[in-house]
């Protein structure tokens, strides 16, 4: 083999290798053709581009937009907070910054220690300086805040927020504001939570269509259910009233049949409907015709009971009114 054959065999080996090793690389070999005069970071803009899009963009502000929509749509926005959760939060996070710090009686002054630093107030009236933190933490008698403000009242305020590099800040009118609009909204959030449901308790009579009334309770059990103690008795309604849609739905019927009454049968007495109601019967004897009573023990004694979703199917054409 001669030295001329070796270079080639070498510069297959080269290319083959290239080609398995660097990723892209044969797209970038004709984004560059296309695109003389662009940089390698451009280029490869190019390649992903057409990798996350599937084919190839029509520019290279084109391949920006692929990549900022691809990026926006991996990193979704936040949902915006409601006033009211930023009201809490702003609560809750003054509860944590309180909790925070230790209040003391440091030699019959008022002392607080905060983040391994102390403060105090040496005389009446005077502004809170820091203090030797060492010497609060070994000497001072730590308190309850409520304590603490009643065994320091002459002292003045005490305001907290004055403390030098205090996270606290004094509550402003637009923060008793806010607590009174929240206190306001939880009021009629409650209200309104009530009102719903009653009136889904009422929604579903007999006239309701089986897919409405299917509606109403998994309305009723997503309300329940999120209720912050939870409300087992419209849980239960809710339950119920699901099982008897479904059941309606499945039996093709019009309207939802109504709960059967305590002791109260459905029966098929002759191709007439009629119900056995404890020791009396009751049927009607023609389609759209009037309930009329008639003989229990023959009733009993030769009607086919049924449930109620497969009596009204059964009986569909009679208009029944029970």
């Amino acid at each position: 083999m001669t030295d001329k054959d070796d270079r080639h065999k070498s510069l297959i080996e080269i290319f083959l290798a290239n080609l398995n090793d660097t990723s892209g690389w044969h797209e970038e070999r004709e984004y560059r053709h296309g695109y003389p005069k662009a940089t390698d970071a451009e280029i490869k803009m190019l390649v992903a581009a057409e990798k996350k899009a599937g084919h190839p963009p029509h520019d290279l502000e084109h391949a920006r937009r692929i990549l900022t929509d691809a990026v926006a749509k991996a990193k979704p926005m936040p949902p915006q907070k409601t006033e009211r959760q930023q009201w809490r939060e702003r609560v809750q996070s003054t509860m944590a910054k309180l909790a925070s710090m230790t209040f003391a009686d440091w030699d019959d002054r008022p002392a607080v220690m905060l983040d391994r630093k102390a403060f105090a107030v040496l005389r009446p009236g005077a502004a809170w300086v820091e203090v030797d933190a060492c010497d609060v933490r070994h000497t001072a008698g730590v308190m309850s805040r409520l304590a603490w403000r009643q065994r320091f009242a002459r002292f003045g305020r005490l305001d907290l927020s004055e403390i030098p590099g205090s996270p606290l800040r004094p509550p402003t009118a637009q923060d008793f504001d806010d607590a009174a609009l929240a206190i306001q909204a939880a009021h009629l959030e409650h209200m309104a939570r009530e009102a719903a449901k009653a009136g889904l308790r009422e929604l579903p009579k007999r006239a309701t269509s089986p897919a409405a009334a299917l509606a109403i309770a998994r309305t009723m059990k997503i309300i329940a259910g999120t209720d912050l103690m939870g409300d087992p008795d419209m849980m239960r309604d809710a339950i119920d009233l699901e099982r008897r849609a479904l059941e309606a739905i499945k039996l093709g019927l019009s309207v939802l049949p109504g709960r059967k009454p305590a002791g109260m049968d459905f029966v098929n007495w002759d191709n007439r409907p009629a119900v056995l109601d404890g020791n009396k019967a009751f049927a009607v004897l023609r389609p759209g015709g009037p309930w009329v009573s008639v003989d229990r023990d023959d009733v009993w004694a030769t009607a086919g009971v049924m449930s109620e979703a497969a009596w009204r199917k059964r009986f569909v054409g009679w208009r029944l009114m029970i």
